[in-house]
């Protein structure tokens, strides 16, 4: 099996991996979760309460959070999904 990513067919991790990256840039920590296609967000105000994943029939990062007093994901409104890890990280995590 393998995702499209910047024009590339590639495995599944690869756009996890560059996010994971990008996101650990900016002092922040997380879990990989490959057999979910996620990382979780482990560090700060969004801890245990952010993952973000690649989804590949759009091409796009997505984070997913849990709000205070809900027991649901649901894509952050805030964020929206973007194809570059860098701008996504920065956005969140500046």
């Amino acid at each position: 099996m393998s995702v499209r990513y910047h024009g590339r067919d590639v495995d599944p991790i690869e756009p996890l991996n560059e996010m994971v990256a990008e996101v650990v840039k900016h002092g922040v920590e997380c879990r990989l979760r490959p057999e979910r296609g996620d990382f979780l967000i482990t560090s700060g105000a969004w801890a245990e309460r952010m993952r973000i994943s690649y989804d590949n029939g759009r091409g796009m990062f997505v984070a997913e959070v849990i709000t205070y007093g809900e027991n649901e994901w649901r894509q952050a409104g805030f964020l929206p999904p973007t194809s570059s890890a860098r701008y996504f990280a920065q956005r969140v995590f500046r």
